[in-house]
Parts: C-alpha cells; sequence; structure tokens
C-alpha cells in the first residue's frame, strides 16, 4: 500500500506564494485550497473569477 507524503503547511504557503509571484504556476489556488481543507481549515467556497472586463455589476446580474 503507498503511503501519503507528509504535507507541511509552511512549504503549502511558499509554494503558493512563488506561484502567485513569479508568473509560473507551480500550484493553482483551488489546489491550496484543498489542501488546507484536508488539513482542517474551515474555508468558504471561493467566489468565482471575474472575466477581464466584467464589472461586479454585469456579474451580478448574470447570476
Amino acid at each position: 500500500m503507498r503511503e501519503e507524503p507528509e504535507i507541511e503547511l509552511d512549504d503549502i504557503i511558499r509554494l503558493a506564494e512563488i506561484s502567485a509571484t513569479s508568473g509560473t504556476q507551480y500550484i493553482r489556488p483551488d489546489e491550496v485550497r484543498k489542501i488546507l481543507v484536508k488539513l482542517g481549515f474551515p474555508l468558504t467556497e471561493a467566489e468565482p473569477e471575474k472575466q477581464p472586463g466584467q464589472t461586479e455589476e454585469t456579474s451580478r446580474s448574470r447570476s
């Protein structure tokens, strides 16, 4: 049976920071959220990302 690797919170945070600032996406925001939930963090659902040129008003009118 395969063992799951031990995940360190500091490593996930650092990888998310690098991904956010480097222009290279090593880990996606949704992956970070899934890991944090798995580690026991009570997160709310992510809001859908706005499309370029979409305002707050147009995003509400489509809902």
